[in-house]
């Protein structure tokens, strides 16, 4: 179902965004978050989605991280899932979890496996913020441990012990 020219999935998200920063990294990915879940929800090619949220990028977003995003995610989502899944407690389900939830995690998973300059502590900070602003508390609460769970494993080098699974 292609969008009218002047909307856009994530023109629908909740306007808790204010919440955020004004940094252009976590604009990125705020919106590379909301460009997965439009990709999945109008059933748009990957590769319309960037093309239609570039050019609509406020100047001072990061271009390049929420590309990144984007065609990580699209490329390893598979692998990425495998990585999270597990991290679940036995009582939640991947397809369980609220798409834009997914969505959060997918895309901080795929920061934390491929984008290793980028601290885990600021990963973690800036996808809690941004699932704070859409979802809530509880589910900010729930996204961190799940995160730095995650982080964990695929970051023991920054002193995180690996931990099997987090509460709901």
């Amino acid at each position: 179902m292609p969008l009218l020219p002047d909307h856009h999935v994530w023109d629908d998200f909740p306007d808790h965004t204010h919440m955020l920063t004004d940094h252009p990294h976590t604009e990125a990915r705020l919106r590379a978050v909301q460009a997965l879940y439009q990709i999945h929800f109008a059933h748009q090619d990957e590769a319309q989605v960037l093309r239609q949220a570039m050019a609509h990028f406020p100047a001072a977003v990061t271009a390049a991280l929420f590309s990144q995003i984007i065609q990580g995610v699209g490329a390893e989502q598979p692998r990425l899932q495998l990585l999270l899944e597990p991290r679940l407690k036995a009582s939640w389900t991947w397809p369980r979890l609220a798409p834009v939830q997914r969505y959060i995690l997918l895309a901080a998973a795929y920061e934390l496996v491929a984008q290793p300059a980028t601290p885990v502590g600021v990963v973690v900070s800036e996808y809690v913020v941004l699932t704070r602003a859409l979802l809530g508390e509880a589910e900010a609460g729930f996204v961190n441990g799940l995160l730095e769970n995650l982080a964990r494993l695929v970051r023991p080098e920054e002193g995180r012990p690996a931990a099997s699974t987090v509460s709901a």
